[in-house]
């Protein structure tokens, strides 16, 4: 954690803050609220007396040097830290946080005394073989919670375009990394290349870079696109190579695309519908109509269904019905019959044994 020393510059007071940050939690005692409220008035008002009469107020924030440095602007109206040689190495993360921490507390000095520690930061990143601290986690932070500061983006920008080769900016990971998920980031920077005329080094490997490409729908609107089917993940390889995440995935989720998906679709009896062979592909059913008159008499035995039929439904009218007629080859008794699909008005096939109707 950051240093406290600043604050045996000034008037000690009797005020306590608890912080409460990720990687950490602590009280800081003897702040003096007058001198804090100079430079943010908010911050100064959130403290209150308790039972004891001694102001306290809490605060929550990303890491205990974010409220550390706040209280250094507080105090000082500066928030680095110098040596003999100058201003200390500081994070690119750290400005943006303090510009987003300036935005919430209503301290618009340190927003714009933040964006010109950005600008200093990149600028001197220039002239030196490596890229500012936290470059990749500072962009992240920055169109995540400061979007709408377009001036500090394009300060952000304008650095990556000019130096994409000289920092290898395209074959770090975690700035690819960055470019793929964030694809507002990779549009500005191509948008920002080309208004620069593409005239750096490198232009062509922005426009070049991978990136994310957008859905329409999440993972769970998939699901929900299903329409009531159960969907099933089916893995193509070995069981033993699957991926932890995706052996603890529930049945009900629509894996990635390189997989499998298998859909059940329960039948859904039709009590109209007769027959001992259903094909819901070709969405006909196959039904056996015997004949019980004779040959001299042939009859047609059509699909109305009798009174005593529970299935039959009188007010529906007579559907057309297929006939297949088994025709023995006179000439040589020993082929296979061969079946023909006839219609059932045709009187050539009332000679056969049975019929078969497609319906």
């Amino acid at each position: 954690m950051a240093n406290l020393d600043f604050l045996t510059l000034f008037p000690a007071g009797n005020a306590s803050l608890s912080v409460v940050a990720s990687d950490g939690a602590i009280t800081i005692q003897n702040l003096h609220t007058p001198t804090i409220g100079r430079r943010c008035p908010l911050l100064e008002l959130s403290f209150e007396q308790g039972a004891s009469g001694i102001p306290r107020a809490s605060i929550e924030a990303a890491s205990l040097d974010l409220v550390v440095n706040f209280l250094r602007f507080c105090y000082t109206g500066d928030y680095l830290s110098y040596d003999d040689m100058g201003a200390l190495p500081f994070s690119l993360l750290m400005h943006a946080q303090l510009c987003r921490m300036a935005e919430i507390f209503e301290v618009p000095e340190l927003q714009a005394l933040a964006h010109t520690n950005v600008i200093r930061e990149t600028e001197l990143a220039c002239s030196l073989p490596s890229p500012p601290l936290d470059l990749c986690l500072a962009i992240r932070f920055i169109y995540e919670h400061l979007a709408e500061q377009r001036p500090l983006i394009d300060t952000i920008l304008h650095y990556c375009v000019y130096c994409f080769l000289q920092h290898k900016l395209g074959t770090d990971d975690s700035f690819r990394q960055v470019a793929f998920e964030l694809r507002p980031f990779h549009q500005d920077l191509c948008r920002t290349s080309f208004k620069r005329g593409f005239q750096d080094d490198g232009a062509i490997d922005i426009v070049r870079l991978p990136v994310q490409e957008s859905t329409p729908h999440s993972m769970q609107d998939l699901g929900k696109l299903a329409l009531g089917d159960f969907l099933y993940g089916l893995w193509s390889g070995d069981v033993s190579d699957l991926p932890k995440e995706i052996c603890e995935q529930d049945h009900g989720t629509v894996l990635p695309e390189k997989e499998h998906t298998l859909v059940y679709r329960p039948k859904v009896a039709d009590a109209r519908r007769v027959g001992t062979f259903e094909d819901d592909i070709y969405g006909y059913t196959l039904v056996h109509l015997p004949k019980h008159a004779s040959e001299s008499e042939p009859s047609h035995l059509m699909l109305n269904a009798q009174p005593e039929d529970p299935f039959g439904n009188p007010q529906h009218p007579q559907l057309p019905s297929i006939n297949i007629q088994s025709q023995a080859n006179s000439k040589n008794e020993e082929k296979l019959d061969d079946w023909t699909i006839t219609s059932p008005t045709n009187d050539e096939t009332s000679g056969s044994d049975s019929e078969w109707a497609f319906v």
